[in-house]
C-alpha cells in the first residue's frame, strides 16, 4: 500500500518542482533571446551607419550572417535549458522520492505499530475468553455437576474476569498517557515519590518479603507527583516479580547538572542482552516462557515509557541475567 503512496507523492513532488522550473526556464528563454535580438539589432545599426557607402550585396550578407548567428544563439540557449531541465528532472525525482521515505516513515511506522497493539490486544484479551467459553461449555455439557464444581468453575471465571479488569485497565492507561494534554508540573520530592509507590504495594512487599533500601538525599524533581508514582509502582513492581523473595530492592537518588537520576536496582533473575531492546514495545513479555507464570500483559514498561517522555526525560535498563537489572530514569531537577 504505502509504495504506491511513495510514487504519488514523489510524482506529486516531481510535477511541482518541474512546473516551476519550467515557468522560470520560459521567463529566461524569453529574457535571453530578447537580449540577444536587442544585441545584434545594435551591432547592425553601428555597421550600417559607419558603411554607408558598402555595396547592397555585401549589407545582404552582413544581414544574413546576424541573422544565422541571432538563429545559432537561440538554438543555444533552449537546448542548454532543455538539459538543465532534464537534469532537474532526474535530481528531483531522486530528492522526491527521498523525500517522500522520509516524510511518510513516521507514518507507517505508527500504522505497522497500531497494527500489531490491535493484533497483540485482540490476542490478549482472545486468551481468558476462550478459557471462560470453553469451561463454562463443558460444565453445561455435564448433566451431573455438582456445586462444588459448579463454584470452582465460578471462581475461575471470576479469576479470568479479574485478568480482563486488569488488561482493560491497562490499555486505558496507555491511551490515557498517549494522548495527555500538557500538564502543570511541580516540584515533587523524591522522598514522597518513594514512599507513596511502596504504600500502593505494600502487600506485594509484605507477601515477597523484599527488603526495601531508600535514599533520596532531600531530592525534588520536576513534574506530575502521581504519574511519577505510578512511574515507580511499574518498576518497583516489575522487580518484586522477577525477583527472588527475600531479595533486596534499592531505590537511590543523585544529582546530575540539571537533572536528578532515580534508580530502581533488583537483584534477580536478569534479562539477556537480546530482550533489552524491546522491553518497552508494547505486550513485549522478557522469557516468555518463564514468564507465562508471572501475573501481566507487558504494558507496565510501556506506560514507564510514556511517563518518563512526557515528563522531558530518559529511561535507560542495564541487566545481566542472573545478577538483576538496573532501571535508571533522568528527570529535569526542580528549580
Amino acid at each position: 500500500m504505502f509504495r504506491s503512496v511513495y510514487l504519488k507523492l514523489t510524482i506529486l513532488y516531481v510535477a511541482v518542482i518541474m512546473a516551476i522550473s519550467l515557468f522560470f526556464s520560459i521567463i529566461y528563454y524569453q529574457s535571453s533571446v530578447r537580449d540577444l535580438n536587442a544585441g545584434f539589432q545594435r551591432q547592425s545599426d553601428a555597421l550600417h551607419r559607419s558603411q554607408t557607402g558598402m555595396m547592397f550585396f555585401q549589407q545582404s550578407d552582413f544581414q544574413t550572417v546576424i541573422t544565422q548567428q541571432l538563429d545559432e544563439s537561440r538554438d543555444h540557449v533552449f537546448w542548454e535549458l532543455i538539459y538543465v531541465n532534464f537534469i532537474i528532472l532526474i535530481g528531483g525525482a531522486a530528492a522526491s522520492y527521498a523525500l517522500a521515505l522520509y516524510s511518510l516513515k513516521p507514518v507507517q511506522d505508527s500504522m505497522e505499530e497500531q497494527a500489531r497493539f490491535t493484533a497483540d490486544a485482540s490476542h490478549e484479551l482472545r486468551t481468558p475468553l476462550t478459557a471462560m467459553r470453553t469451561e463454562t461449555e463443558v460444565l453445561l455439557r455435564d448433566k451431573k455437576v455438582s456445586i462444588d464444581e459448579m463454584r470452582s468453575q465460578l471462581e475461575s471465571n471470576l479469576e479470568e474476569v479479574g485478568k480482563l479488569e486488569r488488561l482493560s485497565s491497562a490499555l486505558l492507561t496507555l491511551a490515557r498517557h498517549e494522548h495527555a494534554a500538557e500538564m502543570a508540573f511541580e516540584p515533587v520530592p523524591v522522598q514522597d515519590i518513594w514512599e507513596d509507590a511502596q504504600k500502593r504495594l505494600v502487600a506485594k512487599i509484605t507477601q515477597h518479603k523484599a527488603v526495601i533500601t531508600v535514599s533520596a538525599n532531600e531530592l525534588s524533581v520536576r513534574g506530575q507527583k502521581d504519574m511519577l508514582v505510578e512511574l515507580i509502582v511499574i518498576l518497583l513492581d516489575n522487580a518484586l516479580k522477577y525477583s527472588k523473595p527475600e531479595s533486596e530492592i534499592d531505590l537511590s537518588a543523585r544529582h546530575d547538572g540539571h537533572s536528578v537520576v532515580l534508580t530502581v536496582r533488583d537483584h534477580g533473575f536478569g534479562i539477556h542482552a537480546s530482550d533489552i531492546p524491546h522491553i518497552f514495545d508494547r505486550f513485549y513479555r522478557v522469557d516468555r516462557a518463564r514468564s507465562q507464570s508471572v501475573d501481566g500483559y507487558g504494558l507496565g514498561l510501556s506506560i514507564a515509557h510514556q511517563i518518563v517522555q512526557q515528563h522531558s526525560g530518559k529511561i535507560e535498563v542495564t541487566s545481566e541475567p542472573g545478577k538483576g537489572t538496573c532501571f535508571t530514569i533522568k528527570l529535569p531537577k526542580a528549580a
